[in-house]
């Protein structure tokens, strides 16, 4: 699988004639890319030095984990190859699909969600030194959730934000890829 992310450049599109000056410049997508593989991904997030990081989901049976890329600024060939290795791999502890990821501005701290576990994590270090779960952080919903009109739900976590100010996780929680009931959950 291939994400890609775009940055802007400036184009010039003529020249005055007397002062051979720029008449005309606009802006125009400037695509970087990377291969992450063959697993699929959900979630990507940039932290503040650059570095990118990529959740590949897992499945039932096999643990998902959180690829870690030196960014665009970092590394040439999100322009050209497409094909470095990421600098570091956050293998799950727990099977499952892991589809939320936050990370703190500076890198150390991440968080990711595990949408068949409904469990949050945390992770303490840094892109390029590597990551270690926190132990002493806990979170996980309730496996089943009763509405006040009866109708049960047995939602999964999904997306997540880093507020670096507050130091404060957001997590989303849904049941992913299902109608009627759900929406009377979804948070």
């Amino acid at each position: 699988l291939v994400f890609e992310l775009s940055l802007t450049d400036s184009v010039q599109i003529g020249v005055n004639a007397t002062t051979n000056d720029p008449v005309y410049s606009y802006v125009i997508p400037a695509p970087y890319r990377m291969s992450t593989g063959t697993d699929p991904i959900w979630s990507i997030t940039v932290d503040d030095n650059g570095y990118v990081y990529v959740t590949v989901e897992g499945d039932n049976e096999t643990p998902g984990k959180v690829l870690v890329f030196e960014g665009p600024n970092m590394d040439d060939n999100w322009g050209i190859l497409h094909n470095s290795n990421p600098i570091a791999v956050i293998e799950m502890n727990e099977p499952g699909f892991v589809n939320g990821i936050a990370v703190k501005g500076d890198g150390t701290l991440l968080y990711t969600s595990n949408y068949t576990n409904r469990n949050a994590y945390c992770y303490i270090g840094s892109p390029t030194t590597g990551y270690e779960r926190h132990e002493g952080f806990n979170f996980e919903i309730p496996e089943i959730f009763v509405h006040p009109d009866g109708d049960t739900i047995r939602p999964g976590l999904l997306g997540m934000a880093y507020m670096d100010v507050n130091n404060v996780v957001f997590v989303a929680s849904s049941r992913i890829f299902s109608t009627g009931t759900t929406y009377k959950y979804n948070r």
